[in-house]
């Protein structure tokens, strides 16, 4: 099982904002993503967006993409996962028996 899955954000140039000292707190950056993706997942897939606020406008609003594609797992991908495990768990026994 895959657990992270890289991204990117959208564009790349983005612009500055002058913002007065004071209202500095009021900056708020919201970040709504999926939570839960299943395979297959294409590359560029929008998965969430980032929102710049500041003080309570929405300034500037970004989609969040997959940079990769995350194919489905078949039968060989669990069967060598399962012998990977026993592999390391053999190896962390031998270890212990060692010391």
């Amino acid at each position: 099982m895959i657990n992270e899955i890289k991204t990117e954000l959208d564009g790349g140039k983005y612009e500055k904002y002058s913002v007065r000292k004071e209202k500095v707190c009021d900056i708020n950056i919201e970040i709504v993503s999926i939570n839960y993706l299943e395979a297959p997942v294409e590359k560029g897939r929008i998965i969430g967006s980032l929102e710049l606020k500041i003080d309570g406008e929405v300034i500037e609003n970004i989609k969040i993409r997959t940079c990769e594609e995350v194919r489905k797992k078949n039968i060989s991908d669990y069967f060598f996962e399962i012998i990977s495990d026993y592999d390391i768990i053999l190896k962390n026994m031998m270890s212990r028996q060692n010391v």
